[in-house]
């Protein structure tokens, strides 16, 4: 979460004091992991070691901690406000309890958490059926206590003295510096026992004490700079394939160097070069039989692509000439300021005659998923629908393992889009499962597992996406 995304998170909340622990999700006994011995269990910072203390029996299920504390509230697959602003990784699960003490109303949240494996779970086919595999599955992996003081005046000391307190009492704790951004604010009172970490801070109206073990992992998208990585990988290849001599590939290859180097967002500047290179490119592609002039087009597609939108409208004529279809648009500065004016952008085509050319071979595993993910990405409700069959007539193409679990999470993705029919919902289960089901045990496939798992039992769009009617 980004600093402008926990201010509006935590805008109007209540004065508050947070105690929270987040561990590795392996079963541990049931042994203290704070001093408990003289505690004087009706004081503030009494109850607070005490309540953390309930991190010891980490790992348990949601039903194990539903038997031995029948009085909790307990909610599955779902998100608490109160929370939504701390790194606690991926919870599946709350189990509440409110009390007052010393006049302060204490509430302490139980966090679950999937356990740390690529796949902790099948996907359900409905989120009654998720909760029913959450609370069996999902282990307890933290300990938050929020305390509202009656006087927010003494908000600064209170959270120094209880950070200060669980600190004394936490077995083997050294002073340490917390690890994030979050919780490195004034009146820090940091300490650190082997993997766990307690951090007290006061800031913003709310008290915090932050005790953190292990981060349970985040399955994230992809970023800008790693789709950029993987374009260039292709381009690379690409090139190797079409078999063009090194004279006319040099300046195809300095044209990305430069563009690698160039701003990130927003039109570019002019790059007469680079419609330089493409002509030389093209020209020398043309004779060339169909694997490898698919092949050159394919590099040609991504140079264009990692490109990006081109400030100066008059290389349209020249692109097109070459038989690149561009559109020249206007955006408007007072929609954005950064891409205010006219440019020229790419519309992809290149890519769609590579795979005009052959049928089977590298070329085509190269080029099937980024003709796809444009598509996707675009989030057109309008066209999901032919994203989608399109994704899978492309399966029929792909010849290897990594290409078919592309190939299915991007189809997947597709019919996520259109998921209030219930045959486009189940078409997007029955893909993510084929691609869990070539990989199930690598980073890759634990971060879609997660997208699936939102899309099944929470009804999110991959990676949160806002799909947009019209396009």
């Amino acid at each position: 979460m980004n600093k402008r995304d926990f201010v509006r998170a935590v805008g109007g909340a209540p004065l508050a004091l947070l105690a929270l622990g987040v561990f590795a999700c392996e079963r541990k006994a049931d042994t203290s992991v704070f001093d408990l011995a003289g505690l004087d269990e009706t004081s503030v910072e009494g109850v607070a070691v005490r309540e953390l203390d309930h991190l010891a029996q980490r790992g348990l299920t949601v039903a194990e901690w539903r038997s031995r504390f029948p009085g909790d509230s307990v909610r599955v697959n779902t998100y608490l406000p109160r929370l939504t602003t701390h790194d606690m990784g991926e919870r599946c699960g709350y189990a509440t309890r409110t009390t007052t003490t010393a006049g302060l109303v204490m509430i302490r949240d139980a966090v679950f958490s999937f356990r740390d494996v690529p796949v902790p779970v099948p996907l359900p086919d409905s989120r009654e059926a998720a909760d029913r595999l959450t609370v069996d599955a999902c282990v307890l992996s933290a300990v938050a206590l929020t305390v509202t003081p009656a006087d927010s005046s003494g908000g600064a000391a209170l959270a120094t003295r209880l950070g200060e307190a669980i600190g004394r009492r936490l077995k083997g704790a050294t002073p340490a510096a917390p690890v994030d951004w979050l919780h490195r604010k004034a009146n820090n009172v940091t300490f650190r026992a082997g993997d766990i970490e307690v951090t007290s801070y006061y800031h913003w109206g709310l008290h915090l004490v932050l005790a953190r073990a292990e981060v349970v992992r985040a399955a994230e998208p992809k970023s800008e700079e790693a789709l950029s990585a993987e374009d260039r990988r292709i381009l690379a290849r690409a090139v190797t394939l079409s078999g063009l001599d090194s004279g006319v590939a040099a300046p195809l290859l300095a044209a990305d160097r430069r563009i690698a180097a160039g701003p990130s967002v927003g039109p570019r500047p002019s790059d007469t070069a680079l419609v330089a290179a493409l002509e030389g490119w093209i020209a020398a592609a043309r004779p060339l039989p169909p694997e490898r002039r698919a092949a050159a087009l394919l590099a040609a597609d991504r140079l264009l692509t990692l490109a990006g939108a081109q400030a100066d409208t008059g290389l349209a004529r020249r692109l097109r000439a070459l038989g690149a279809r561009v559109a020249v648009h206007q955006v408007e500065e007072d929609f954005d300021e950064a891409v205010g004016g006219w440019y020229v952008g790419y519309a992809g085509n290149w890519i769609k005659e590579a795979l005009g050319l052959v049928d089977s071979g590298e070329v085509v595993d190269l080029t099937l998923a980024p003709a796809l993910l444009g598509s996707v990405q675009d989030r057109c409700a309008i066209y999901a629908d032919s994203a989608a069959r399109a994704g899978e007539g492309l399966l029929i193409r792909a010849g290897t393992p990594a290409t078919r679990f592309t190939l299915h999470q991007l189809t997947a993705q597709a019919y996520a889009m259109i998921q209030e029919h219930p045959e486009a919902r189940r078409r997007a289960l029955d893909h993510y499962r084929a691609a869990l089901a070539i990989d199930s045990t690598s980073a890759r496939a634990g971060a879609l597992w997660r997208e699936a798992w939102d899309f099944a039992a929470l009804e999110m769009q991959p990676h949160g996406w806002m799909v947009t009617e019209m396009c």
